[in-house]
């Protein structure tokens, strides 16, 4: 039967797809636990495996006209609940990164992302058939994804890396609602940065994932939110941009169906309400697509 909060897991594809990652606002909207830690009640010893597909793209205006960056990320991830109320987790990001400018120059990478560490601990209802939990969130980003060089040993552009360089720690708290057919999770943290390739610091950012959840049967959800991102000025060498930092929101629909007692896939399309950031980037829709193995 599938949980009340279905996890946001992803169908995997496991091949190497065609795409970009850059150090930009958009490709970090939500909240980093949903994947490889789901939303549905935890128990002490439960062991779950996870891979997440998702293709995003954006525009960036530039000197000579528009740079488009599009991305494919495979993320593989695992986590392990030693207690009742405490979930532990990691997450390995393949990246596949493509820029594109308007003078035709076009950088690609295909490397191995930055690395997530994180925990997820449940203050109330961690027991029991609690209709509501309330808990708290923490992670690090670990600066695992190499700097990409061309052909001629040169840095790419920070749009074409497949990580950022630096440690990114993060903390934050979350709500969980359970009353069979509805369900519902929020969650609100904050990222923060430290110097990573070509002294680019990101600026400081605050994640908000909301969404409710309705349970047709036994072995189909369908949620409906919202995940948004807001993010301060960027620093170049210490020097804080100004063309930097703003909100982005995004609309999500998906859907999750139960394959066995154990098994789960997931869809989910994400589209923009809101982009407003002073760098000029403007996100399209992104799919994300997943499986989810409980052990």
């Amino acid at each position: 039967m599938l949980r009340p909060l279905a996890p946001l897991a992803v169908f995997t594809a496991l091949l190497a797809l065609p795409a970009t990652a850059a150090a930009c606002a958009a490709c970090a909207c939500g909240d980093p636990t949903l994947t490889v830690m789901g939303t549905g009640k935890s128990f002490g010893g439960r062991l779950r495996l996870s891979s997440e597909w998702r293709r995003r793209a954006e525009r960036a205006p530039g000197t000579f006209g528009e740079t488009r960056i599009v991305e494919d990320r495979v993320v593989f991830g695992t986590s392990w609940a030693p207690l009742d109320a405490l979930q532990i987790g990691l997450t390995v990001p393949v990246v596949d990164r493509t820029v594109e400018t308007a003078t035709l120059a076009r950088h690609r990478a295909l490397h191995i992302g930055d690395i997530d560490l994180l925990g997820r601990w449940i203050v109330v209802g961690a027991r029991g058939r609690a209709t509501h939990q309330l808990g708290l969130t923490a992670g690090l980003r670990l600066p695992t994804g190499p700097e990409s060089t061309d052909a001629e040993g040169r840095p790419l552009p920070l749009d074409a890396q497949p990580g950022n360089g630096a440690f990114m720690p993060s903390v934050g708290v979350w709500y969980g609602l359970f009353a069979h057919p509805w369900s519902g999770h929020l969650s609100v943290s904050g990222v923060f940065s430290g110097e990573g390739y070509a002294a680019f610091t990101p600026g400081a950012a605050g994640l908000l994932t909301a969404f409710g959840q309705y349970q047709w049967g036994t072995a189909f959800a369908t949620r409906l939110g919202v995940d948004g991102r807001w993010t301060g000025r960027d620093a170049d060498g210490g020097v804080p941009i100004d063309a930097s930092g703003g909100p982005t929101v995004f609309g999500l629909v998906g859907g999750l169906a139960e394959v066995t007692t154990d098994v789960l896939v997931h869809a989910t399309l994400r589209w923009p309400l809101v982009d407003a950031r002073q760098s000029g980037e403007r996100a399209e829709p992104s799919v994300a697509l997943g499986v989810t193995l409980d052990l």
